[in-house]
């Protein structure tokens, strides 16, 4: 067997094997209504504490630096309680009557550790 093509063919079957293993992962799903709180850490980065978890939120840009007092609207997309992913959310960013739109850009669910480890200004 030529090594290019040995190379190839085992690329090939590794394939099938990956897509598996990710599609086996349990996803991180939370329930929207079980949000008790949020914190924007900086102008790019909210927590948000759902029930025992604690999620961060990174938009794709400075959409935060503009929270005032009035606060974040969080809205599930397309009526689905059920966030999964960054496009089930659609972020808010409210002072006074500026309303900026956030667009998320990842959404991770922090190890009981790393929720420790913010600081107490970013803790929602």
């Amino acid at each position: 067997m030529k090594p290019l093509f040995a190379l190839a063919l085992a690329a090939a079957l590794a394939l099938p094997a990956a897509a598996s293993n990710a599609q086996d992962a349990p996803r991180q799903c939370f329930h929207l209504s079980r949000m008790e709180g949020t914190r924007a850490a900086d102008a790019s980065t909210l927590y948000a504490k759902v029930g025992r978890d604690t999620w961060r939120f990174d938009m794709a840009g400075a959409c935060l630096s503009t929270v005032a007092s009035d606060g974040l609207i969080v809205e599930p997309v397309g009526g689905r309680s059920t966030v999964c992913g960054p496009l089930d959310l659609n972020i808010r960013a409210r002072n006074g009557g500026i309303v900026t739109s956030c667009i998320v850009r990842s959404l991770t669910r922090l190890t009981p550790d790393e929720a420790a480890a913010l600081p107490k200004k970013a803790r929602p």
